[in-house]
């Protein structure tokens, strides 16, 4: 085998070994933006069940008016206004009245008090 001959294999080689790390990159790279999809739908889903919940523990106090409170726990900043609730990028809807309330993640509490909902942080 002469010094072209050899010196060619080398580049061969090289070039497939260049060639094999850029596909194993693509492989990563999509893999990646698959897990962040994945994951962004899981929040947002999550996001919805609370909401859902929060919105129907208020229909059931509305509809009660008892002195009775249940307790919650949130992952994300929660928002009610009006008739809306915002939980990270979830917006659902609800029918009654609620005090308006910006409660940081964590546990909440939510009560009837003199014919409105209350939500706040406990």
């Amino acid at each position: 085998m002469n010094a072209s001959n050899k010196g060619q294999i080398e580049l061969e080689a090289i070039v497939a070994a260049i060639f094999a790390l850029g596909v194993l990159l693509l492989v990563l790279i999509y893999t990646s933006a698959q897990k962040d999809e994945i994951n962004s739908i899981e929040r947002l889903d999550m996001e919805k069940n609370q909401c859902s919940q929060i919105s129907s523990i208020i229909s059931l106090m509305q509809a009660n008016k008892t002195n009775d409170s249940i307790d919650i726990e949130t992952a994300n900043a929660t928002t009610a206004t009006s008739h809306t609730i915002s939980i990270g990028n979830y917006y659902c809807y609800f029918t009654g009245n609620v005090l308006d309330a910006s409660l940081s993640r964590g546990k909440i509490r939510i009560h009837e008090k003199n014919g409105a909902v209350l939500l706040e942080n406990t």
